[in-house]
C-alpha cells in the first residue's frame, strides 16, 4: 500500500535484546510495519489531493465571482427601484 521504509528485521531485533521472546518481538515489528504502511500517505496520495484541492479552488472562485456579480446586480436593481 505504502512504500514507507521499515525495518522489521532490526526491530525484533532491537526488542529482543531489550528482553522481549523472539516470537513476540516479531509480531510487535509485524504489527508495527502495518500500522505505519496504512497511515502514510503515499506520493500519489498526495498528488491525487492535490488535484483535488486545486478543483475545488476553481469552483470556490466561479462561485465567488457569480456571488460578487449577483450582489453587484441586485443592488443596482435596488437603486434603480428606489431611485439612488
Amino acid at each position: 500500500m505504502s512504500a514507507t521504509a521499515f525495518d522489521m528485521l532490526k526491530t525484533a531485533e532491537d526488542l529482543t535484546a531489550a528482553g522481549l521472546p523472539e516470537a513476540q518481538a516479531k509480531a510487535i515489528a509485524g504489527a508495527m510495519r502495518n500500522a505505519v504502511s496504512e497511515n502514510v500517505a503515499t506520493g500519489a496520495d498526495i498528488a491525487r489531493l492535490e488535484t483535488q484541492i486545486a478543483a475545488l479552488e476553481t469552483r470556490m472562485v466561479k462561485f465567488g465571482s457569480g456571488l460578487a456579480i449577483a450582489v453587484v446586480a441586485a443592488l443596482f436593481g435596488l437603486l434603480r427601484v428606489f431611485g439612488g
